[in-house]
């Protein structure tokens, strides 16, 4: 759940890479993991998988991350690495966002266990009977 004072980064490119809304979203990206012919790996430490929009690499992410999607459970970090698209420059860069809007809600992203998004409109491990601790 978001506590007050946190940043959320507004989806900048829901409806144009990926559907906007949440019930389109995530039937398709629900569609796409199924479709995978991955068998889930015990313990994955990384997922590397690719951002482009759904109708280009939705496929490919759906194979990489069904081989982690009922690992939910032991994930106790998630880091997010991409290329600037806009902006060259030499090392890092960090968003002043302490989280991510996306059409399913603000937060941490849902595992393929946890029950749909809450009237909060926020994504939460709390809110994930699987995840939580």
């Amino acid at each position: 759940m978001l506590l007050p004072g946190q940043i959320i980064r507004p989806a900048a490119v829901a409806g144009k890479f990926y559907p906007a809304h949440a019930g389109e979203l995530e039937r398709l990206v629900e569609g796409l993991m199924e479709a995978a012919h991955t068998e889930s790996v015990p313990n994955p430490k990384a997922v590397l998988a690719p951002h482009a929009g759904y109708v280009f690499s939705g496929p490919i992410a759906g194979s990489a991350f069904r081989a982690w999607s009922k690992q939910c459970r032991a994930v106790r970090r998630v880091v997010l690495v991409g290329p600037s698209h806009y902006v060259a420059f030499r090392g890092i860069a960090l968003p002043h966002a302490t989280a991510f809007g996306t059409p399913l809600g603000a937060g941490y992203p849902r595992c393929m266990n946890c029950p749909p998004r809450t009237n909060e409109n926020t994504v939460s491990r709390s809110n994930c009977r699987s995840c939580s601790d």
